[in-house]
């Protein structure tokens, strides 16, 4: 699965992000999420010349994406709330758009959820 050149760039020092910066290659060679967790499976993709340009990894497999509706599903909010909370800058950026569907994987979810700064409970404590 390929992701927009847009989102492939390669700065000074040779760190290569990919997936909206959620993946970040050290000039090590290890794929990284922009927590600092190395990614299980990661593996580089290398263009005609040998150079690395992306990242495959088992959770970037089309089957394991989450839609919008199941990341807000998992966040506790309507698709609409996920939107909101998005344009906001209060939600984790998509790993991946295509056309006008965003995707997130289930690690970077997890992290979001383990990490935002504000929780629903505490407005809605009788939620689950």
């Amino acid at each position: 699965m390929a992701i927009d050149e847009r989102e492939v760039r390669v700065t000074g020092d040779e760190l290569l992000r990919a997936g909206g910066g959620a993946y970040q290659r050290s000039p090590g060679g290890t794929w990284r999420y922009f927590w600092g967790a190395p990614v299980p499976g990661a593996v580089d993709v290398l263009d005609e010349r040998g150079r690395v340009v992306d990242l495959i990894a088992p959770e970037l497999a089309p089957s394991r994406l989450l839609d919008s509706a199941r990341t807000a599903l998992l966040c506790g909010w309507k698709v609409d709330t996920l939107g909101a909370n998005l344009a906001r800058g209060r939600m984790v950026p998509p790993v991946l758009v295509v056309g006008q569907c965003n995707a997130w994987t289930l690690p970077v979810v997890r992290w979001f959820l383990a990490n935002r700064p504000f929780r629903v409970e505490r407005w809605y404590p009788d939620r689950p």
